[in-house]
């Protein structure tokens, strides 16, 4: 019988077109565990800081606000902990200026995000622990990671195809006995010797970051994004560079977004097999304006931000390469 015909007598049945691809399996009780914990952890790490994690925060409407109000809790918090718990004293205990992220507070700080995310986790997994997946809540929290680790690709790029965070060795850096640098004072030195590959590098960071904007991309962007972010957090722990702790967050997200593509990308890349599409339907506003304004929005959001960073950075390069200001020697 032709499968395609219906026989007579019974009723026709219409089979709507699934959104989402092939039915999904289950998700198994360790995967939501891990998932419940990811998510508390990401969303306590991402929230608006000071320190920029999120680097939206002067993009966001209020976003300062928010941001002062949620680190004045951590500002609380970390000390009483490092005193109290941890038995420390001193510098250590109070926040002062710094470059570093790397601070003995910063590492309190991420060590609560840990136990918090574990605490919410397992009182999330007994209120309920009778549901088994959560693909909405994913597709959302993928969302919010995807342009976190994008907006900060973007900042750490432009201020690299605009020459600024590498700059060559000036006068007093060339007469240095090279002994006497410091292994990240090294790292910037040989940085700032070329700009060509300075450029290099911040067009990978860049590339990346737009490529996690959009969905059919994002397999993609987070494998560029997990090679560019593994090599700077190498060069950060190898050269002794106070960003370990940001950078391996960075690459924790880049790992997160490209979890769901492991397998297909094993079958295409190393055994050789036909793998399924990715599920690109979701989140998905069902009405059809709320899709045209989350475009919109997505349009003015993205494109003010990165109007921002290549202005900033363009007006910053002549200054210090066009018209620099020169002693009079």
């Amino acid at each position: 019988m032709d499968p395609t015909t219906q026989p007579q007598g019974e009723p026709a049945i219409s089979t709507p077109a699934p959104e989402q691809g092939p039915a999904a399996a289950p998700w198994s009780l360790g995967r939501c565990i891990v998932f419940r914990f990811i998510c508390c952890y990401f969303l306590l790490y991402v929230a608006p800081d000071p320190p920029g994690r999120l680097d939206l925060v002067d993009a966001v409407p209020g976003g300062h606000l928010a941001a002062n109000a949620y680190a004045g809790l951590w500002h609380n918090l970390v000390p009483w902990v490092a005193v109290h718990i941890f038995h420390l004293s001193g510098r250590a205990t109070t926040y002062f200026p710094t470059g570093s992220d790397d601070t003995t507070k910063d590492y309190i700080q991420n060590l609560l995000f840990v136990v918090f995310a574990a605490v919410a986790a397992l009182v999330w997994s007994l209120v309920d622990r009778k549901r088994r997946e959560y693909p909405r809540l994913d597709s959302w929290l993928r969302l919010a990671v995807r342009y976190t680790l994008a907006f900060t690709l973007f900042t750490y790029g432009f201020v690299k195809v605009f020459p600024l965070q590498f700059q060559p060795p000036g006068f007093d850096q060339l007469i240095q006995p090279y002994g006497d640098y410091s292994p990240m004072g090294a790292l910037w030195n040989f940085m700032g010797a070329s700009m060509p590959y300075t450029i290099f590098a911040g067009m990978c960071e860049a590339l990346g970051g737009a490529l996690l904007l959009f969905r059919r991309t994002t397999a993609l962007g987070a494998m560029v994004s997990f090679g560019v972010l593994l090599n700077i957090a190498l060069l950060n722990f190898c050269y002794d560079v106070p960003v370990k702790l940001y950078s391996t967050n960075l690459v924790l997200m880049a790992i997160f977004l490209a979890a769901p593509d492991l397998r297909r990308l094993m079958n295409f890349l190393v055994l050789n097999r036909a793998t399924e599409p990715s599920d690109l339907s979701a989140p998905r506003f069902e009405r059809r304006w709320m899709r045209i304004g989350a475009v919109v929005f997505q349009l003015l959001f993205v494109g003010r931000y990165i109007y921002s960073q290549i202005e900033g950075g363009w007006t910053a390069y002549r200054a210090a390469y066009v018209n620099p200001k020169r002693p009079p020697l």
